[in-house]
């Protein structure tokens, strides 16, 4: 008999030349195709927009509006026409929007299922973002959580839907990328540091950013006084306003005058990225999917601890709490040592990354065993 051709739209915070949401992309297209056969997926953003994927899915929506309402009209069609929804990726599930309540009611209607793929769900702001959370997931065919926090709160939301603990999807990034560098013997090891602007952006004390940034910048110096090392900045968001290259070139400026850096830009490529990060002998990761990364590639790591996502990671894969340093920015300076320690000895055992994998592919299997429920 004829095997019916299976498509869906993903949808997440994609477009925004990210690489955590990327890998997020990169990795649900190529486990859907190889797992559950799927022939094709359309993204929630402009193909132009995305990251180098799997030749099974590209962007579905236009680069610019010819008209008021076009791009929410184009992914109300893209879902209508392919009628399964995947939600994957991270902090996405925290509040409503106009993409969500059009969903709600294309749900409500009968006219797609929706599904959710190793989704963090809160932190939430206030009581009403939470009931509307719980509103939009209770017609979910199935939902997998990303962190053990996530899937405590969609338990206690009571929901009529199955569930799983999953794991963030960017640890199966190295099986699904074409090459990944790994560490070589060289004269000097290799920082890699990935800080943002959060504040700046996403709102908060632009004092305690300015803070953070010059703990870092007084931590990478301290550290250059322990152990001849090579830093390298990675840049893990290229967005052209949002972005972390300024920042990165700013934090490079600061320290020429005690060690050279270098500057890793991304530039649409997943698998570029994580071989930067693969090539280190130890990361410093504000950035979450930086320490991500990191555990994939077997880096050790420490945490900048700026969003509750990043002690629930560092929690998940028993990174010792001496390694998850304060958002605040107020202890970086007195953590030279441990990250000379990092870079000369290497760090303290974690889970093992089959588990985690294991526990990655799950959301996979209880989205086939619901696929058609």
């Amino acid at each position: 008999m004829r095997r019916v051709k299976r498509s869906a739209v993903l949808e997440g915070y994609f477009g925004m030349h990210n690489v955590g949401d990327d890998a997020f992309c990169v990795v649900a297209a190529s486990v859907l195709s190889e797992r559950l056969g799927f022939d094709h997926l359309a993204v929630v953003a402009p193909h132009d927009a995305l990251p180098i994927l799997p030749a099974l899915a590209r962007g579905m929506l236009p680069r610019s509006a010819r008209t008021r309402g076009h791009v929410r009209a184009a992914t109300v069609a893209g879902k209508l026409r392919h009628r399964l929804v995947l939600h994957t990726g991270g902090s996405t599930l925290r509040q409503m929007n106009q993409r969500r309540c059009d969903e709600a009611l294309l749900q409500r209607t009968g006219s797609i299922s929706c599904h959710a793929l190793s989704v963090s769900v809160g932190p939430f702001r206030n009581c009403a973002d939470e009931w509307s959370i719980r509103e939009f997931l209770k017609r979910f065919r199935s939902i997998s959580l990303r962190d053990a926090a996530s899937f405590e709160r969609a338990k206690a939301m009571s929901l009529d839907v199955p569930l799983s603990r999953s794991f963030d999807l960017a640890v199966l990034a190295p099986d699904h990328m074409q090459t990944v560098a790994r560490r070589s013997q060289r004269a000097r090891p290799r920082l890699g540091v990935a800080l943002r602007l959060f504040e700046s952006f996403e709102g908060g004390s632009i004092e305690m950013e300015q803070r953070r940034i010059l703990g870092t910048i007084g931590l990478l110096k301290a550290v250059a006084k322990l152990v001849d090392y090579e830093p390298v900045l990675l840049a893990f968001n290229c967005h052209p306003s949002k972005g972390d290259v300024g920042l990165a070139n700013m934090i490079a400026d600061e320290m020429q005058a005690v060690t050279p850096c270098t500057v890793e830009p991304y530039e649409r490529d997943v698998s570029s990225m994580l071989s930067a990060v693969a090539s280190c002998d130890a990361v410093l990761a504000m950035r979450l999917h930086a320490g991500v990364f990191a555990y994939a590639t077997g880096v050790p790591f420490a945490i900048i601890d700026y969003h509750p996502k990043c002690a629930d990671f560092a929690e998940s894969v028993g990174l010792t709490p001496e390694l998850v340093f304060a958002g605040d920015g107020s202890d970086l300076v007195d953590q030279a040592e441990r990250i000379a320690s990092l870079l000369s000895n290497g760090g303290p055992p974690l889970l093992s990354l089959d588990t985690a994998r294991y526990m990655a592919l799950e959301g996979f299997d209880l989205l086939g065993a619901h696929l058609d429920g």
